[in-house]
């Protein structure tokens, strides 16, 4: 179901490529942990039930994630007592989408669980692994983030490359900021 997800990630990057925002717009750029406040306060009244399914980043040059924040931000939350989940996509620090979804069937987690950020994960990424962010790639500008839950673990990756310019992925625990592993491309 995840690729399901991700399909709709590629989609609205392609959206967004082809309809760029012009050069003098005004951007507000968010960290993950910004990103969840602003779907519970979407939520206001709902926010204690809320569960996080998943969060991860789209694309926009402008914001390279290397402070830790883009520009934009999808979040899928559950409300499990309503049976409900909800996509939300979040441009500029404010919930623009919202779409209930059926479909969905993932792990979720507790938003109180989460107490790392985007920026400490991308700057501790960068010290122990020299990893850089993505360049020329319309698809994949700057660093990259994920949160995910997959057999009672929770994951949040910073995607970004190597010195040699192979795609690494490097997963920590957003409860406590501890080192969980790496991918490398080959």
């Amino acid at each position: 179901m995840i690729n399901l997800f991700k399909v709709i990630v590629v989609a609205l990057c392609v959206l967004l490529i082809y309809n760029p925002v012009s050069a003098n717009s005004d951007y507000t750029c968010i960290t993950l942990k910004e990103a969840l406040k602003q779907s519970c306060d979407f939520f206001a009244e709902k926010c204690n039930g809320m569960r996080i399914v998943l969060a991860n980043t789209v694309d926009y040059p402008k914001c390279n994630g290397r402070d830790g924040k883009r520009r934009y931000w999808n979040v899928i939350v559950n409300f499990p007592i309503e049976k409900q989940k909800n996509v939300l996509f979040i441009e500029d620090g404010i919930v623009r989408e919202n779409t209930k979804v059926t479909w969905l069937n993932e792990p979720d987690m507790n938003i109180n669980e989460i107490k790392i950020d985007t920026d400490y994960v991308v700057k501790k990424a960068e010290n122990e692994f020299q990893i850089k962010p993505g360049k020329g790639n319309p698809y994949f500008y700057g660093y990259q983030f994920s949160l995910e839950k997959q057999k009672e673990m929770l994951f949040l990756c910073v995607k970004g490359f190597t010195k040699e310019n192979k795609l690494i992925k490097v997963y920590y625990n957003p409860k406590n900021g501890m080192y969980l592993g790496s991918v490398k491309e080959n």
